[in-house]
């Protein structure tokens, strides 16, 4: 009997030992971190190691870490912990007031060869924005250049601003940005000095629509100080009614809504309103590209050139009337305005360039002049319309494919054969009536 009690009491004592032990477990795994991430049982800096007690001192860094949205002192000692973690305070120029960190905004940067300004190269992985605000500076130094492709395919952008520290964009930095609806910009002078590098370097070419100062420009005024009009940085702004230049510029002026070159009177650039004064001596390249609403133009007899490009692409221009005195119609003058019915090409022209009126596909009829000398590879190609063509004796070349994709086209010479510099597509199989009295 004694040895059966004796055997339940050390079964009981063995019980309330392990119940001990698991309860100081518990509690031990309960014991929480306080603020600064030292362990509540390292209070007075005391490390506890079995029965005896060992002072130590955590150390920290004098340097600050950090990531994006916090600054701290790292710990030194053997002790993972932080001190004095804070969330950054950026100043206007987004550096933090604190620990001197400066903020990305989301974008990529190089420093340049000079290492006194740097490049935007593209968005950060984890940055979703739809409204971009580019910075002016980073780290210290000036934001003055946008990279290569740097937001290509960035089609979920709606909106981008641009800082007056920009002065360079590189092509195809905005290329396949379909989603913009809107740039913006703080001042005028600023955005018209931008060196545009190619084709998609302007997201105005997108985007459509330029704000200044939140305000749609509407109205474009060319600052005095103005003395290179880059015509690319105004390309596809088509909410364009009006041009002015202020009094005091020494280069341009405006007169009729066209921005006008001083010195030679040559047409730099104009909008849909623009009426074409007759002192004007020639229409630069490219100076109505693309512009939408423009539905007429008169060419006064003064000029005596129409610029590359310079009416290529104006879908909604209908009547063209130009008065003798041009002389030379240069590559793709008219090229893809597709609406553009009838247009008398009057005596004294020499040259009608390469593309000059390519996919222009609402001409049924075209007479070209006497004393004509030149027309140039593909003048007339996809003009899908044209049914009659006539061409007078003495034009002394025709270049390659003139007339290709003029599926409904009868072309009546006036000589009686080809002449020898005539290309041998210059018809691309159109049906030719030779010796035909004009």
């Amino acid at each position: 009997m004694k040895k059966k009690l004796f055997i339940f009491f050390m079964i009981l004592t063995i019980i309330s030992i392990l119940l001990l032990a698991v309860g100081c477990k518990i509690q031990e795994d309960e014991i929480p971190d306080n603020d600064n991430g030292l362990s509540s049982g390292d209070n007075d800096n005391n490390i506890n190691s079995g029965d005896n007690t060992q002072n130590h001192t955590h150390t920290f860094a004098n340097e600050w870490s950090t990531d994006k949205q916090y600054h701290w002192h790292a710990s030194t000692c053997e002790h993972v912990l932080t001190e004095d973690k804070a969330k950054h305070i950026f100043d206007d120029n987004g550096m933090c007031n604190i620990c001197k960190y400066y903020s990305s905004y989301g974008f990529t940067f190089q420093l340049n060869s000079n290492n006194d300004a740097y490049t935007i190269t593209g968005l950060e992985d984890d940055n979703d924005d739809t409204q971009i605000v580019l910075p002016s500076s980073y780290s210290g130094k000036p934001v003055t250049s946008i990279d290569k492709n740097a937001f290509k395919g960035c089609d979920n952008l709606t909106s981008v601003t641009i800082p007056t520290s920009i002065t360079k964009i590189e092509q195809g930095a905005f290329d396949g940005c379909n989603g913009l609806v809107g740039v913006y910009i703080t001042d005028m002078l600023s955005w018209l000095n931008i060196q545009f590098q190619g084709n998609d370097s302007n997201p105005l070419d997108y985007a459509k629509k330029l704000y200044l100062n939140n305000q749609l420009v509407t109205k474009l005024t060319i600052p005095r100080d103005l003395n290179s009009f880059n015509i690319f940085a105004i390309y596809n702004c088509d909410d364009l009614t009006e041009i002015i230049v202020e009094e005091q510029n020494a280069t341009y002026k405006s007169d009729g809504n066209c921005l006008i070159e001083k010195e030679t009177n040559r047409l730099i650039f104009g909008c849909k309103n623009s009426i074409i004064p007759s002192y004007i001596t020639a229409i630069g390249s490219a100076a109505f590209e693309g512009c939408k609403g423009l539905t007429s133009v008169e060419i006064p007899s003064g000029v005596e050139h129409i610029g590359f490009d310079a009416f290529r692409n104006c879908t909604d221009l209908t009547t063209v009337k130009i008065q003798p005195g041009v002389k030379y119609i240069y590559d793709g003058a008219f090229q893809n305005c597709s609406k553009l019915t009838n247009i008398a090409l009057p005596q004294g022209i020499i040259d009608i360039r390469a593309q000059a009126f390519s996919g222009c596909k609402s001409l049924t009829t075209i007479a070209i002049p006497s004393g004509t000398q030149n027309i140039g590879q593909g003048a007339f190609t996809s003009c899908a319309n044209l049914t009659s063509a006539t061409i007078p004796v003495g034009v002394e070349s025709i270049g390659a494919f003139a007339f290709l994709n003029c599926p409904s086209l009868t072309i009546y010479c006036a000589e009686t054969s080809k002449p020898i510099n005539w290309e041998d597509t210059w018809h691309s199989n159109c049906p030719v009536e030779w010796g035909y009295n004009i």
